[in-house]
């Protein structure tokens, strides 16, 4: 399977990128402070897109679109880090020290912060949805349709369906982009000020967390948008009796419209964190006390 080791190797070079990030900050002074923490960045945005689209062409069966989007997260993830990591404290003849306690929460942006954290809960709920309801295809390949049963009978399978097949590859990949997305928030607290005011460090801050929540919120976003698909296609073949037989499973016309509604709005918390990746969120500056 190609997937598990693309993920890993991601994973690890946004880990390098990182170290290369502390190495160069510890060792050279540039002078213009503000352009490598934007060039890490951008390598993990470019980075990024190249692995995704290799990942969604090369991953059989539909299981490239679902880790595309954790596979361009990791990537960003690192680039983001690395910026966070590179980034040096002000020249200046005065420097002060700030006696603020810094914790994560506090720059964390708290609506979506919010819609992510819900989008992970129903992604979760999806997933263990489909790995206990899914069996074998008709080539033995494990967990991949849904089978329907009326009577004594089996009526007949649906596939695809998002079974083990599909999630066990997908909860590594949001694994590592759940130990990444930890790594920044911790990386852009610890950090030192990049500026003499108070006010605009903190705001620095604030976007880099917006950054990191944003990422993090389209690795779950647009997974949670193809499950809901998938199985909203798959529960509508299934009929709800053949020949004066009720069939089960019996809850595909509760759970399709809630599918459908999950659809949309995890369609729009993707755009809301591209949206925020691109133009990060410009919160409203915090005075240090």
């Amino acid at each position: 399977m190609v997937a598990a080791p693309l993920v890993l190797c991601i994973f690890l070079l946004s880990l390098i990128l990182i170290t290369t990030a502390a190495r160069a900050t510890s060792t050279s002074i540039h002078p213009r402070p503000f352009l490598r923490p934007r060039l890490f960045l951008w390598s993990g945005i470019t980075v990024g897109i190249i692995a995704a689209s290799w990942v969604s062409t090369t991953a059989t069966l539909g299981r490239g679109p679902a880790l595309a989007a954790p596979v361009l997260t990791l990537a960003v993830l690192g680039g983001v880090i690395a910026a966070e990591v590179s980034a040096r404290r002000p020249r200046g003849p005065v420097r002060t020290a700030s006696l603020t306690a810094r914790a994560p929460r506090r720059y964390l942006p708290p609506a979506l912060t919010g819609a992510v954290l819900a989008s992970v809960l129903l992604l979760g709920v999806l997933m263990v949805l489909g790995a206990r309801t899914a069996s074998s295809d008709d080539l033995g390949r494990q967990s991949r349709t849904l089978v329907y049963r009326c009577g004594e009978l089996i009526a007949g399978r649906v596939s695809p369906w998002p079974g083990t097949f599909y999630t066990v590859p997908l909860a590594e990949a949001l694994g590592a982009v759940i130990v990444l997305s930890a790594i920044g928030l911790w990386a852009l607290t610890h950090r030192p000020p990049t500026s003499l005011d108070p006010g605009t460090d903190t705001a620095e801050r604030h976007r880099s967390a917006s950054r990191i929540i944003a990422a993090a919120g389209l690795a779950t976003a647009v997974p949670l948008a193809g499950y809901s698909l998938i199985m909203a296609a798959a529960l509508r073949s299934v009929p709800a009796m053949q020949q004066g037989v009720a069939c089960a499973p019996a809850w595909p016309g509760i759970l399709v419209p809630a599918l459908i509604a999950t659809q949309i709005g995890a369609a729009i918390l993707a755009i809301w964190c591209l949206a925020v990746l691109l133009a990060p969120l410009s919160p409203r500056t915090r005075e240090t006390r």
